[in-house]
């Protein structure tokens, strides 16, 4: 049943009421502002510990240093330490972690926006050995993935905390283009000549380091050595190694596993601007069994030859044939 309401009461409930003088202005949607670049700087980059929780690619950004405390503990000492005495009232810090056991050769941010509580940036991910034409070499690599930090002054963003971080991820150049010549092929069946590091042998001593893994560190001063140092034994060479300047000299300590042992290096070789790549050639296949057999006719006896234990090789590396400070590290092994 249909029942007709007297004008007045339609005025009241606001459906047919004529509006006389200026009219309701209703609000209109804010047009977004364009998106503005955003100047940084790589802050840190490298391995991220074996021991990160996450399964996937992770993003955060960090406007103060109670911001850091869910993933700094997944990047390195010396990258933990320089963000600890970073000026968060001028400066943020965009943490990317890709996942990938043997981490990545380059994982770096190319460009960066602000678009108003959004942060974006482009980041090119290209994974250990992406160039390989054969089978990976052997790495002494093995962890959670890789990360990338970065800086940038929050006054420059559109909002000085964002509240929304995307990551797009750059098309990867094509494997089978013209190297460049800071790039080479190990393993594969093309090698490029690439820069060489001025290096130096110093020490090589058997080990009883008991990983089953090659493993490699680099130490730009004294105090990096701790870390490995107890695993080396007190020989003259050892010491001379150790106690080298180190104003002028990194050292390179490369603990090879028994399969490994007594390889010789053939070259250490820079990939980038912070990469160093030390390429072991397999040593020579041991000889047969000897066999001392009596002029009168007593049983032969076969005489094994000792395989080699574990050793470590104790490497000078001149600064100044550097092309940066060293953040990355690989060993690549030639049969």
């Amino acid at each position: 049943m249909l029942c007709r309401l007297p004008l007045g009461v339609l005025a009241g409930i606001g459906l047919l009421a004529p509006v006389s003088g200026s009219a309701i202005a209703m609000p209109q949607p804010q047009p977004r502002p364009d998106p503005t670049p955003v100047a940084f700087e790589t802050f840190g980059e490298g391995l991220a510990t074996s021991n990160a929780p996450w399964r996937k690619n992770r993003v955060y950004f960090a406007a103060g240093p109670e911001q850091t405390r869910r993933w700094s503990r997944y990047i390195s000492t010396s990258d933990r330490s320089r963000l600890s005495a970073l000026n968060f009232s001028r400066f943020g810090v965009l943490a990317i972690f890709f996942a990938g056991r043997n981490g990545y050769e380059e994982l770096s941010v190319k460009a960066m926006q602000s678009q108003a509580d959004a942060l974006f940036a482009d980041v090119l991910a290209l994974p250990f050995c992406w160039r390989c034409s054969g089978p990976a070499p052997n790495a002494a690599r093995s962890g959670w993935g890789s990360y990338v930090l970065v800086t940038m002054k929050r006054g420059e963003l559109q909002s000085p905390v964002p509240g929304r971080l995307y990551v797009r991820q750059l098309p990867r150049p094509d494997p089978t283009a013209p190297l460049s010549s800071e790039e080479v092929i190990i393993g594969g069946h093309n090698t490029t000549p690439v820069p060489v590091a001025d290096w130096e042998l110093r020490a090589t001593y058997g080990t009883w380091h008991p990983d089953e893994q090659n493993r490699i560190f680099y130490a730009s001063t004294p105090s990096q050595t701790n870390a490995w140092k107890y695993h080396v034994y007190d020989t003259r060479e050892t010491r001379k190694a150790l106690d080298q300047n180190f104003s002028r000299y990194g050292l390179l300590a490369i603990f090879l596993n028994r399969s490994a042992a007594s390889s010789s290096i053939d070259g250490v070789y820079l990939r980038g601007s912070h990469t160093l790549n030390v390429v072991l050639r397999a040593p020579p296949p041991l000889p047969p069994l000897v066999s001392e057999c009596q002029p009168l006719g007593d049983p032969c006896v076969a005489v094994s030859v000792g395989v080699p234990g574990p050793q470590y090789l104790l490497v000078a590396i001149r600064k100044d044939s550097l092309a940066g400070a060293v953040k990355r590290l690989y060993i690549s092994e030639l049969g």
